[in-house]
């Protein structure tokens, strides 16, 4: 469909909204660059992600226990145990473009799923962000459910209590889960070290002190 979409920015488009982002330069500007005899007068084609999403609207088939050989390979290579992938995942058969697939399955607060496999990560709609309230002091939070599944491995001797979780699912969420997160005494960010999640850290931190 010559669109994208970021998912650590929630940003997205077409072929010119990618150009002058990746550019930093304006629409004439990236035509300029790609030396396209194009009339300037055509407005640039503008994609909201609801628009992406519509167009490429995954259909939940079933969501089972955790079976697949593939899926279950795939979590042993990434060193999570299948006990600790079973408590919070599940394994989903989705439908999109008129192909069925199947992947982790991991559930978020509206009920949609963020789905991996070896070979695709794709969301599940509606999309949002997953906690986890056990009632505790402190959140933890992170970009999204392997990076929890990781952390849940060597820490799965905790007590369940003792933890609160955000699983954030796309870093583009993070102040819709600020709410949850300030609800906190303590909170501790396990976020990818990628720009957004720098900036992310950095500017909660100035909050905090404030």
């Amino acid at each position: 469909m010559n669109l994208w979409f970021d998912h650590d920015t929630g940003k997205g488009g077409n072929l010119i909204d990618f150009g002058i982002l990746y550019y930093d330069c304006t629409v004439s500007e990236f035509l300029e660059k790609l030396n396209i005899n194009f009339s300037l007068q055509q407005p640039a084609f503008q994609n909201s992600i609801k628009d992406i999403a519509r167009a490429n609207k995954i259909k939940i088939l079933q969501d089972i226990p955790l079976t697949s050989p593939i899926l279950l390979r795939y979590l042993e290579e990434r060193k999570i145990p299948i006990d600790i992938a079973e408590q919070f995942c599940l394994e989903v058969h989705y439908e999109l473009n008129d192909k069925t697939y199947f992947g982790i399955g991991f559930k978020n607060n509206s009920g949609g799923f963020e789905i991996c496999n070896p070979y695709f990560k794709t969301s599940g709609f509606p999309e949002d962000i997953t906690t986890l309230n056990n009632g505790a002091d402190e959140a933890i939070v992170f970009e999204g459910f392997i990076d929890f599944l990781s952390f849940k491995t060597p820490t799965q001797n905790l007590a369940e209590n003792s933890k609160d979780y955000v699983v954030l699912n796309s870093v583009s969420f993070f102040e819709r889960a600020r709410p949850f997160m300030e609800s906190h005494t303590d909170i501790r960010l396990y976020l990818d070290r990628r720009i957004t999640g720098i900036n992310c850290t950095l500017e909660s931190c100035s909050r905090m002190e404030k």
